[in-house]
């Protein structure tokens, strides 16, 4: 199964750019530049040819968070009303990287199952719910947490920003977050689809399993299923 090593656009005034480092963990970059120079960036070696000339921020997390991000993108769309035509067909879309169409289902990866229909991004004035939680590691203390912030954007927030002006949202333990990275409710469908690169790119073969078994349980959860229904339906046909 194959994905392009990098999944790389440009909208509202920035360069994206989200794959696999080398060590198969999630990379997200976003450059800022005049146009002209964000037009050269098609890969993440041309941000050191132009750095001169650009800004850019990032956000590294593990490996384990490539379904997160696609489970984000995903509710990120249905909470501000619109629709990702590659969750819709997903089948179809998920074919194209080589998938044969089958579900297997293995009962050790369960606990990757997400409650979509309870799930929520939570806006900058409600309480983090602990979805969308990512980190680079267990073990670093760094937390990153997606908000939908009054424009309707997505942001990715970090609790230790190197860039502290001022927090978007404070936890009710007092924990500040700082935004990081933004999306418009346009860039929604890239994002699923940087997502679903990540996960069919590289060489952790569970990854496309994992894949198919999260868009299967999505589309049981828009059909009214529980999470306790669809976790104990066996046929995932």
């Amino acid at each position: 199964m194959i994905g392009s090593e990098e999944y790389v656009w440009q909208f509202n005034g920035h360069k994206n750019l989200i794959f696999n480092e080398s060590n198969e963990d999630m990379l997200m970059i976003q450059v800022e530049g005049e146009t002209q120079y964000l037009e050269k960036i098609n890969s993440f070696s041309d941000i050191t040819d132009y750095q001169e000339h650009i800004k850019n921020k990032s956000i590294y997390v593990s490996g384990l968070c490539w379904p997160v991000l696609m489970a984000v993108s995903i509710k990120y769309a249905e909470q501000v009303g619109v629709e990702i035509s590659e969750v819709k067909n997903w089948r179809e879309y998920i074919k194209k990287f080589g998938w044969n169409g089958k579900i297997e289902r293995d009962s050790e990866l369960d606990f990757r199952s997400i409650d979509f229909k309870d799930a929520r991004i939570p806006s900058v004035d409600e309480s983090p719910t602990g979805f969308g939680y990512m980190r680079p590691t267990r073990y670093d203390d760094t937390d990153i947490l997606p908000v939908i912030d009054s424009l309707q954007r997505l942001v990715f927030c970090v609790n230790n920003s190197k860039n502290k002006k001022e927090p978007l949202f404070i936890t009710k333990s007092g924990d500040e977050f700082y935004p990081q990275v933004y999306f418009v409710k346009e860039e929604a469908h890239h994002l699923f689809k940087a997502a679903v690169n990540g996960m069919m790119d590289g060489e952790f073969s569970e990854r496309p399993m994992i894949l198919v078994n999260l868009l299967w349980e999505y589309e049981q959860a828009m059909n009214g299923k529980s999470l306790d229904e669809i976790m104990r339906t066996a046929d995932r046909s």
